[in-house]
C-alpha cells in the first residue's frame, strides 16, 4: 500500500504547472509552466527558482518578492501535474491535476469507470507497484510526472477474463474432439 501523508507532499518539479493570482493587482496573475532549470518567468518578478518547493513555500515565496512590488500582496499560488491513467479496459490518458483531488477523482476526470469499484496503483518507472487508496488527496502521496495510475477493474471475472477465455476455448476443444469420437465410433 503507498504511503499517504498527512500533508501536502508534491514538490513543485519539471513540467508542472504553476499558477498565481495577485489579488491586489490582477496584471501581475499569471501562470507558468516549470522550465528544466527549475524557473518559472513572473510577471513583474522575472524567473523564480520553485523546483523542490512545496505548496505552502510556493505561496509564501510568490507572497514575499510580489511584496517588494507592492504593498501588502495578498497571492495565492497552486500547482499542477499531468500524470498517466492507463489500464487493461483503457488507453493511455493524461490528466492535469491538482493536489486536492482524490483518487477517485483523477478517475473520473480520466474516464468512466462504468460504475464499478476499480482497483488502483501506483506504477513506479522501475515497474515496482503499489495500491493506491480511492479515498486519498493526490497531494498526500509521493507521485512523479514520471509514475503511472494504472486501473483495473476489481470484477473476478473482468479480472481473470483471460483465463476463462482460454478455459472456455480448451473445453470447446476437447467438447469437439469428443464429438468426434462419437461420431467414429458409431
Amino acid at each position: 500500500m503507498v504511503e499517504v501523508s498527512r500533508s501536502v507532499s508534491w514538490l513543485v518539479s519539471e513540467g508542472d504547472v504553476v499558477t498565481w493570482r495577485v489579488y491586489n493587482d490582477a496584471s501581475l496573475s499569471g501562470n507558468a509552466i516549470v522550465a528544466a532549470d527549475g524557473t518559472v518567468y513572473a510577471i513583474g518578478l522575472g524567473r523564480v527558482p520553485v523546483a523542490g518547493i512545496s505548496l505552502d513555500s510556493l505561496k509564501t515565496l510568490f507572497a514575499a518578492r510580489y511584496d517588494k512590488i507592492i504593498q501588502d500582496a495578498a497571492v495565492d499560488a497552486s500547482v499542477q501535474r499531468d500524470l498517466v491513467v492507463y489500464g487493461p479496459a483503457r488507453s493511455m490518458t493524461l490528466v492535469l491535476s491538482d493536489p486536492s483531488l482524490t483518487v477517485l477523482g483523477l478517475l473520473a476526470k480520466a474516464g468512466s469507470q462504468n460504475g464499478q469499484t476499480p482497483i488502483v496503483s501506483l506504477v513506479h518507472p522501475d515497474g515496482s507497484r503499489e495500491m493506491m487508496p480511492r479515498d486519498a488527496r493526490l497531494g498526500s502521496i509521493n507521485i512523479t510526472r514520471a509514475d503511472g495510475i494504472y486501473v483495473e477493474s476489481s470484477d473476478f471475472i473482468s479480472r481473470n477474463g483471460g483465463t476463462f477465455n482460454a478455459y472456455s476455448q480448451l473445453f470447446a476443444f476437447v467438447a469437439g474432439v469428443a464429438g468426434l469420437l462419437g461420431l467414429f465410433l458409431r
